[in-house]
């Protein structure tokens, strides 16, 4: 599985996915990339503000990988990848919603500073 994971990371088109260069990068001499894998996550975590459930989603993604089957590992991948869609869609939302309101706000405090200056 190291080798995948740096055979990835050489690729011209992945060389932004942070968690697989970070990932490389925590690589020890015994190659497990399970442990590096998590240690990418919490690097990550604490660079981009993941939250508890992304890095937990993250972990359980790749952490189970190579433990099943073909078959098996497919629907894994398929079950993770929906997971991880549903909560990036929920983000998504949130940050709209959030985004209006830094907005309104932005624009009533502009608003309060006019009035005070007149």
């Amino acid at each position: 599985m190291s080798e995948l994971l740096c055979a990835c990371a050489a690729r011209a088109d992945l060389t932004t996915f942070a968690l697989l260069t970070d990932t490389v990068a925590a690589l020890g001499a015994d190659g497990e990339f399970r442990a590096a894998w998590q240690e990418a996550v919490k690097t990550q975590q604490q660079a981009v503000s993941l939250t508890a459930e992304e890095c937990t989603l993250l972990t359980e993604a790749v952490c189970l990988l190579g433990t099943a089957d073909v078959a098996g590992e497919c629907r894994h991948c398929e079950q993770y990848a929906e997971r991880l869609r549903t909560h990036i869609d929920a983000r998504t939302e949130d940050l709209r919603v959030r985004g209006r309101l830094y907005t309104a706000l932005g624009l009533c405090g502009g608003c309060a500073a006019a009035l005070l200056l007149l």
